[in-house]
């Protein structure tokens, strides 16, 4: 409906210099001029205020803005997440690894290399 209403401006504004121009031929222009000059101020405020109410009212841009949005967090950042979540995790596991297996290779490395030690200061 806005476009339309847009459409109906402009066509008043040629049918109005259509008018203008075959009553200039008739009636003096004097007479005429500031009613035509009134009725044009107005269709061109009309015109805009409908363009102003038009684009604060259209919501394509910010639609595509959405979907884009969307589209990232779902194609690019929740791949993302879900690869960090598991990187964390086996590299959790990972650690707990080594940390288990340092202390058991520790207390076997600890006691041969006592023994090794003793037997050399001797």
């Amino acid at each position: 409906p806005l476009y339309e209403a847009n459409d109906i401006i402009r066509n008043c504004n040629s049918t109005l210099d259509k008018v203008t121009s075959i009553a200039y031929q008739l009636i003096d222009q004097r007479e005429l001029e500031s009613h035509v000059y009134g009725v044009k101020i107005g269709l061109n405020r009309s015109r805009d205020i409908m363009t102003s109410l038009t684009a604060a009212v259209d919501c394509r841009q910010m639609h595509t803005h959405y979907q884009d949005g969307i589209e990232g967090a779902c194609h690019v950042a929740l791949p993302g997440y879900c690869f960090l979540l598991l990187s964390a995790a086996v590299s959790g596991l990972l650690f707990t690894l080594l940390v288990v297996l340092a202390s058991r290779a520790w207390r076997h490395f600890g006691s041969s290399c006592l023994f090794e030690i003793s037997r050399l200061a001797d």
